[in-house]
């Protein structure tokens, strides 16, 4: 399996995309509670939502601020799809969740 990150990408963003797929959903609140996230507190709600742009991530029915893995994400894990041929890149400064 190799990932193919693309320059938009943070190195913290697959240990994101591991954990909640590991979890099956979380917050980025409860995500910033714990050891391996604590330095990263402060990125990991704007991190989700450029994650969420790329399609690797969408808000889960309990509302925007819960966390769910897409087919997308899977894949991106499993080495099937490049991050780097996302264009236009996400953003945490653009609103919404996933490019259309």
């Amino acid at each position: 399996m190799i990932r193919r990150p693309g320059p938009w990408m943070h190195s913290i963003d697959e240990r994101i995309l591991e954990h909640i797929y590991d979890e099956g959903k979380t917050t980025p609140d409860l995500m910033g509670s714990l050891r391996m996230f604590r330095s990263h507190q402060c990125i990991l709600e704007d991190r989700c939502r450029v994650l969420s742009q790329a399609g690797y991530l969408r808000p889960d029915e309990r509302g925007s601020s819960w966390y769910v893995v897409t087919e997308g994400g899977i894949a991106y894990l499993d080495g099937r799809m490049r991050a780097d041929a996302i264009h236009p890149p996400p953003d945490a400064r653009r609103p919404g969740h996933v490019l259309g």
